[in-house]
């Protein structure tokens, strides 16, 4: 594999560069998560209070869209589950999801 990440002795082995690169890209994340919701914000105010609907730069690279607030129409199934067992067990199947990995950063 490479230095960072290896096995051995049948257990991973991750070094202290990879965890501190690993939470460094997590604090990142987080900042840019938070400086785009900002951002989002910011754009809804002011195309909701100029009615604008839509922006395309000029280099038509970036649009963005006004989307209004909407009602929605969403199937509770924990409640049918609860309501019709057996009605609820003829249609429920399994799906298949892909591998992957979680990573869980703690005390920051």
């Amino acid at each position: 594999m490479n230095e960072l990440i290896r096995i051995e002795e049948n257990t991973l082995i991750v070094a202290e560069k990879a965890i501190e690169q690993i939470k460094d890209f997590e604090r990142k994340r987080k900042l840019i998560d938070a400086k785009e919701k900002e951002f989002k914000e910011q754009l809804l105010k002011v195309m909701e209070e100029n009615n604008i609907k839509t922006y395309e730069s000029p280099d038509k690279s970036l649009q963005i869209t006004y989307v209004p607030e909407s009602l929605s129409t969403a199937f509770d199934s924990k409640a049918f589950r609860d309501y019709d067992i057996e009605t609820y067990q003829k249609f429920i199947k399994d799906v298949n999801r892909k591998a992957s990995v979680r990573l869980t950063i703690r005390g920051e």
